[in-house]
């Protein structure tokens, strides 16, 4: 018993890091605060992961933000919006430019 319950621990996988939406500094993708310019930073309905200004997207239903490639799968399942519960068309998932972002 001794030998497993004392066994090292295996390869920890390092937490994926991507740029805050607002400073880029790269924060875990779980993290929905950003330390540096201390913003509270948008998550997306699909994952619950931070947006990203590179992969950004919102629900064409409900406006809700969302990782743009993330929701391209939930529209390829026919799985409906987690917050809205509506259809997802994949013609109307639209990845945004950086400045529409920003504006967003």
């Amino acid at each position: 018993i001794e030998k497993l319950v004392r066994r090292p621990p295996s390869k920890t996988e390092e937490e994926k890091v991507q740029p805050c939406p607002y400073c880029s500094f790269k924060l875990p993708v779980n993290l929905l605060d950003c330390p540096r310019c201390k913003n509270e930073i948008p998550f997306c309905l699909v994952t619950g992961r931070h947006v990203v200004v590179s992969d950004f997207t919102t629900c064409h239903n409900c406006e809700y933000p969302a990782i743009h490639s993330e929701m391209l799968q939930l529209a390829d399942k026919n799985i409906p919006c987690y917050m809205c519960n509506k259809k997802i068309d994949k013609q109307k998932v639209k990845k945004y430019s950086k400045a529409e972002v920003k504006k967003y």
